[in-house]
């Protein structure tokens, strides 16, 4: 074979070393990438998970007060000094509130006796929104057993659940947050009466 033939074979072997060179490196530079665009997407999703996540957790907070006792007075109006707002237990007005659901602000003093008896208040402020608001009648309608539902109006954006030494503020409705409230603290008053005697009108 000429040095010519020998070195247009050469040039050959080259050509086609570089040729699976350049194609395993193509191949190695989109592996790479989807391996990036994955692993990125995956990331994305979970930082997405996690923020919905913790938006959820920080829809309702729920605290427990020192019990204030139960002492009763005759004066409705009287000026308590509570250590939580809604109150959650201290002196009181001697007589509960009927079980309802109020179009008016119920007296907060008053209201306490109906947590010693075991019941639940739930109150909105007057920037809660209208569907909110909605909701809120239609989950007392579908339970209303040991429940005062009232505005208040100082609460604001807030939604604010009581029982005895409980308070559970929300700053939208939250049915999960409420049902698991109630499922935990209605009926369990220092003053326990039969529950027909939480019925609505009572």
């Amino acid at each position: 074979m000429s040095s010519e033939s020998l070195q247009t074979a050469g040039q050959r072997r080259n050509l086609l070393v570089l040729g699976v060179a350049g194609g395993l490196g193509i191949v190695s530079l989109v592996v790479l990438l989807a391996t990036l665009l994955l692993t990125g997407t995956a990331a994305a999703g979970q930082v997405a998970t996690a923020h919905s996540a913790a938006a959820r957790a920080g829809v309702c907070t729920e605290q427990t007060f020192p019990n204030l006792g139960q002492q009763h007075t005759q004066n409705i109006n009287e000026k308590i000094k509570y250590n939580s707002f809604p109150p959650t237990s201290g002196k009181h007005y001697a007589d509960p509130a009927r079980w309802g659901n109020y179009p008016t602000p119920i007296n907060q003093v008053q209201g306490v006796h109906n947590l010693e008896h075991g019941g639940i208040d739930i109150q909105y402020g007057n920037k809660v929104s209208a569907s909110d608001v909605d909701k809120l009648m239609a989950y007392y309608d579908g339970d209303p057993n040991g429940i005062l539902m009232a505005p208040l109006p100082v609460l604001g954006s807030k939604i604010a659940a009581t029982a005895w030494q409980k308070l559970l503020t929300c700053t939208k409705f939250d049915r999960n947050a409420l049902d698991s409230f109630k499922k935990k603290h209605r009926y369990k008053g220092p003053e326990r009466l039969p529950k027909v005697a939480l019925e609505p009108g009572r």
